[in-house]
């Protein structure tokens, strides 16, 4: 069985920043937040002059104008403040690109310029029309200075940044529980990550992680709108420790996790999931396998 583990999706870092723009009127605008002095001016026009000056963001960034950029995104944002994928886009801006070794060798700048993605992610959940999604791009940043191993100074180190990540993912979740995307990343961090062999070196704590995960994933697929990818995570999670040296220590042993494997898999399969056959059919076999050299081990 050759169990892929799941990486983290960075869905978020471009979606759809210069398109989808929809008009309404000022009054009802202003019942959600208080309109900038520029809003107020322009009315429901504010919402065509900011997806404008996104536009001459791209091109200021185009010719490394950084400096230009930014202060063109804060006036598009000043237009329209409610545009969550403005507010993502800048902040992850900031944070994978100027706050990246590879284009700033100073550590220090590295926290400064994620740290104020974070602060614009926060301004941006007081008035975005979709604060949950700015909330688990908080908790993807933070797993990304965590998954830099040092390379982003954090107070608290990688752990650190790995434990505000999940505050952040279930932050999102709490903010819409049908998202999918939240209840996924809040497993994986807590599976993957808070409880990896470097962070937790008694497997008996990982195994209670691993365990916590999964009533994560079983909680989350009652309440999302898509509860396939939440079922086939499960899946994985399963058979890649089935197939470590922790699994040997899982109640009932490898066996268990296995058959936890095919069960989630089967049920992502029900729900269309792709993938989720194939998958089944190796967690099966794995199962196969596991009974066979565990004989004393069989069901009555």
């Amino acid at each position: 069985m050759n169990l892929v583990r799941p990486r983290v999706s960075t869905w978020f870092l471009v979606a759809a920043v210069f398109g989808g723009f929809w008009l309404c009127s000022l009054r009802e605008r202003e019942e959600a937040y208080e309109a900038s002095l520029a809003h107020r001016l322009l009315g429901p026009a504010s919402e065509v002059a900011a997806a404008w000056q996104w536009v001459r963001v791209r091109s200021a960034m185009d010719d490394a104008r950084m400096d230009t950029a930014y202060a063109r995104a804060e006036f598009a944002l000043d237009l329209a403040p409610r545009s969550t994928d403005g507010w993502s886009f800048l902040a992850s801006k900031l944070a994978f690109d100027r706050a990246s070794p590879y284009q700033q060798k100073n550590p220090e700048l590295r926290t400064r310029w994620t740290q104020a993605a974070l602060d614009l992610l926060l301004r941006g959940q007081e008035v975005a029309e979709h604060p949950e999604q700015l909330a688990l791009t908080r908790g993807l940043v933070l797993v990304n200075v965590g998954d830099s191993e040092g390379a982003i100074p954090w107070e608290g180190g990688q752990a650190g940044a790995w434990q505000a990540a999940q505050l952040a993912f279930e932050e999102a979740s709490d903010l819409d529980p049908g998202a999918t995307e939240a209840w996924a990343q809040r497993a994986a961090n807590l599976c993957l990550r808070l409880a990896a062999p470097q962070l937790e070196p008694d497997v008996e704590a990982r195994l209670a992680a691993l365990g916590a995960a999964f009533e994560l994933l079983d909680e989350g697929a009652r309440v999302v709108r898509d509860a396939g990818p939440l079922h086939f995570q499960k899946g994985l999670f399963a058979g890649f420790v089935g197939e470590s040296a922790d699994g040997a220590h899982w109640p009932g042993g490898r066996q268990e996790l296995f058959k936890l494997a095919v069960s989630a898999f089967q049920r992502a399969q029900d729900l269309e999931f792709p993938l989720a056959k194939v998958a089944k059919e190796e967690a099966q076999e794995a199962l196969d396998e596991a009974l066979s050299i565990e004989p004393s081990k069989l069901p009555e």
